[in-house]
């Protein structure tokens, strides 16, 4: 005897959605799409390293194209006193920091080293290609250090005792 099969809804039901007409017709409306006056674009220089020294960042040639209006990196004052703080109301969450932008030290591939402003989108794009960073590549730490007594500390901050 076979069953027929009856899904529960919402599950294998078509659910006919408002946004659909405007969104398959084209008219759906973006935050690219927004355009106002005195509007500026920003690009990302991302490090393609996981973890690297920044040597040097040579922004001169990106600074002299079409568009550009400025280039901030991490070492710049203005960018440097910033932090991102990461909170949590979590028990035991210890607080970390760190730069908007990497300034000597890239964390993570993808990080950002420098950011461009350009007039519209794609000169802003254009001036990030041209901006050239020295990096020296470092070993990636990708284990964690067998808790002990006499293992460094990475913090002065006590971790919060766990019970097991």
């Amino acid at each position: 005897m076979a069953e027929s099969f009856e899904p529960a809804a919402p599950f294998g039901v078509a659910v006919r959605r408002r946004e659909d007409p405007r969104l398959l017709t084209g008219r759906g409306r973006y935050v690219g799409d927004v355009e106002l006056p005195r509007l500026l674009h920003v690009a990302f220089v991302r490090s393609p390293h996981a973890h690297a020294r920044v040597r040097a960042i040579d922004t001169r040639a990106a600074a002299r194209a079409s568009g550009v209006i400025a280039i901030v990196t991490g070492r710049d004052d203005a960018i440097a006193r910033h932090r991102i703080r990461a909170r949590s109301a979590l028990p035991g969450y210890v607080e970390t920091e760190q730069p908007l932008l990497a300034d000597s030290l890239v964390r993570h591939a993808g990080e950002a080293v420098a950011a461009v402003v350009a007039t519209d989108r794609y000169l802003a794009e254009d001036g990030a290609a041209l901006v050239r960073v020295d990096y020296e590549p470092l070993p990636p730490s990708s284990t964690w250090p067998t808790p002990c007594d006499r293992a460094p500390r990475w913090s002065t901050r006590r971790w919060p005792a766990t019970s097991t």
